[in-house]
């Protein structure tokens, strides 16, 4: 799958083997940074989205700076975007997303479908 043309922060990612979705924090053409609570520990817990190389996981840095706010999960972005860390070898799995919502609930995925239908047709 490739990225979705219109992922903002905030849009809310689904993937096939999680059962509650994540919320995209830091994004960019390639990487995307998306969190989902994790409430027995009051934290969160993160993912990180390589959409060219298809497949999803942590920071591969020993002492991760968290990504419990939105500020953190920009700064793990820039280090991904500038070389300095990468989705763990180690830790990645295949990227399979069930879907994408915007903020106001709107499948972003169909949407697009949609649009690229109509571009089609003309």
């Amino acid at each position: 799958m490739k990225r979705p043309r219109y992922l903002t922060e905030g849009d809310r990612i689904k993937f096939a083997e999680e059962k509650q979705a994540y919320t995209v924090q830091a994004t960019s053409d390639r990487y995307s940074v998306c969190t989902k609570p994790f409430n027995p520990k009051k934290t969160v817990l993160y993912s990180i989205v390589d959409w060219e190389e298809q497949v999803r996981g942590t920071e591969n840095v020993i002492f991760c700076n968290g990504a419990e706010t939105q500020e953190q999960c920009f700064q793990m972005l820039v280090r991904l975007l500038e070389g300095h860390s990468e989705v763990s070898y180690r830790n990645r799995i295949p990227l399979v997303v069930d879907w994408v919502r915007n903020a106001l609930g709107e499948d972003v995925l169909a949407a697009e479908e949609q649009i690229a239908a109509i571009l089609d047709r003309h």
